[in-house]
């Protein structure tokens, strides 16, 4: 065991256990007993320390349920009163949530701030004395010992701290999520709750009207059923506008594209949900893969026969192009296509391969099939190499062209240039 609370001091050894001055070799809740410490100087010990199995983690503000018991006695929205738990004794500001008056005989949700950290979890009761310590005035149950501040009591905030006063710890699990922008690990609400992982995972996959779960490597992933939902939606409806603006694409978004559904809140938790839920939707016919891209699952590209002449002019202009290049300026100047749609068309005939680039300008690729062809047959006949002059003849092209395409293929190691004559490579 190590202490959880004051700084961790490190693992201590038990020797020896004592119930009521005789030794025993377990002791359990409720029993009052004496331990004899290895590892823990007596100058170390502080008031409000605890013995724990794990790391705790501490809190200097909790959610609670008061209820007041001294006659005559009532708390208006905020006040300062003395705090006992366990042996933690301290003045606390004590804030009204869901009321402007809490009488004597009545219980309400309240929200503690305390002056230093303390180790609590769900379920711990306290007692609440006047600021005088002359009486006391109530107790209470702790229902979250991590939750957010309160500060300007918004109705959802309330509605999730009156969700966890029903006393379950399905309630506590399910309003631990509510409150996150991102979903949690397991191992995460054990450390909020301090309590341990077996009870999360029990406690949360019992509750499956409200929580969601996937299985991550080594952690269960939890969020509820609201974002995990949302998630898919979002998914969708990015995939549906993506092909709607691209209806020529077969392929759709890939994995780092479609992690913007998360907005700007991402850490390491989001890789693993992202690639789970995909999983989720591809498995259930939502989506499918399409060449490490997804898309939905009803996706298909369809093309009217407007569309298809189109293509077909654009293709056809960029092949017959007398300086065998296109710029995108040419052909919507020449081609009566909205620039839109030809940005589809030029995206679509370069998926298809059927067009290149070559220094920003569009070439056919019968025109790079001739373009080789005429290589070798030039360097068939030619000992010496092939001339920039003579591959410009052949092609029937003017010098810059034939020079572009050149080095097109000196670049791709199909042919060498040597001075100002090529040779095809091996």
């Amino acid at each position: 065991p190590s202490p959880g609370y004051h700084g961790l001091i490190g693992v201590l050894r038990i020797r020896r256990i004592e119930r009521h001055g005789e030794e025993v070799s377990e002791i359990i809740a409720g029993d009052r007993a004496a331990m004899n410490l290895v590892g823990l100087k007596k100058s170390e010990f502080q008031k409000g320390m605890l013995l724990s199995d794990r790391k705790l983690a501490p809190t200097n503000m909790i959610d609670a349920k008061l209820k007041i018991f001294q006659p005559g006695i009532s708390l208006n929205r905020w006040n300062q009163l003395i705090f006992l738990l366990g042996t933690n004794r301290m003045m606390v500001k004590i804030h009204l949530l869901d009321c402007e008056v809490l009488a004597s005989g009545e219980t309400g949700l309240v929200q503690l701030h305390l002056p230093q950290e303390i180790i609590t979890q769900f379920g711990d009761k306290f007692i609440i004395r006047s600021s005088s310590d002359d009486r006391t005035i109530g107790g209470g149950v702790v229902i979250d010992a991590h939750p957010l501040h309160h500060r300007r009591r918004r109705e959802k905030q309330i509605e999730i701290v009156k969700k966890i006063a029903e006393g379950s710890l399905n309630s506590l699990i399910s309003a631990e999520l509510e409150k996150s922008i991102l979903p949690l690990y397991a191992s995460q609400i054990a450390i909020h709750l301090n309590i341990s992982v077996t009870d999360v995972l029990k406690a949360a996959l019992e509750n499956s009207d409200e929580i969601v779960s996937y299985q991550d490597k080594s952690d269960m992933i939890f969020l509820t059923k609201k974002m995990d939902q949302a998630i898919k939606n979002q998914i969708k409806d990015t995939l549906y506008r993506f092909h709607k603006a691209n209806p020529l694409l077969a392929e759709g978004k890939n994995f780092n594209e479609l992690l913007g559904v998360f907005g700007k809140n991402k850490n390491d938790i989001h890789h693993p949900t992202l690639h789970l839920i995909l999983d989720w939707l591809v498995k259930n016919k939502k989506i499918r893969l399409e060449n490490k891209t997804y898309v939905l699952f009803s996706h298909k590209v369809e093309i009217d026969d407007k569309f298809r002449s189109q293509i077909e002019s654009v293709e056809n202009y960029v092949k017959n192009s007398t300086r065998l290049f296109a710029t995108t300026k040419d052909i919507f100047d020449d081609l009566d296509i909205p620039e839109k749609r030809l940005s589809m068309i030029l995206t679509h005939l370069r998926n298809e391969q059927i067009l290149g680039i070559i220094n920003g300008n569009f070439i056919h690729r019968d025109v790079i099939a001739k373009a080789k062809k005429v290589l070798f047959e030039l360097n068939e006949k030619s000992a010496e190499g092939i001339k920039l002059s003579e591959f410009r003849d052949v092609m029937a092209t003017n010098r810059n062209s034939a020079l572009e395409i050149l080095e097109y293929f000196d670049n791709r190691k199909v042919t060498v240039r040597v001075g100002n004559i090529r040779k095809i490579r091996g």
